[in-house]
């Protein structure tokens, strides 16, 4: 329907505006350019341990320690880039009271890590 003084031309520069609009936004949710990055975490355990501080230095191990260990959980990040995804999975590791994490599995959208706790 056209309003009144609109022309055919208009209408069709309007469409393919919002056209436009529509696949830049879909290609910046795509490309991960606005995507928020998560954690999930999942206890193996019903053991809870208090929280470190938020400054607690947590290991970042790529195969299991030497020292004796208890696994606390698994800790999934999905998101932007590693580094972020890493931060997270550290910030996680300390609110459940880790001392380190094993990264288990890196893709390129999430990263795995098993939350351990020393003996």
């Amino acid at each position: 329907m056209k309003r009144r003084g609109e022309t055919g031309t208009d209408i069709v520069i309007t469409l393919l505006t919002i056209s436009l609009v529509l696949s830049i936004l879909s290609f910046v949710f795509k490309s991960g350019v606005l995507s928020s990055s998560a954690e999930v975490f999942t206890p193996y355990t019903t053991q809870k341990f208090e929280s470190k501080p938020v400054n607690a230095e947590i290991e970042i191990l790529n195969t299991a320690p030497q020292k004796t260990y208890i696994e606390i959980g698994e800790i999934k990040s999905y998101g932007m880039t590693e580094k972020i995804r890493i931060d997270k999975i550290v910030k996680k590791a300390r609110e459940v009271g880790a001392d380190a994490v094993i990264i288990k599995e890196r893709t390129k959208d999430s990263t795995l890590a098993i939350a351990i706790k020393y003996k």
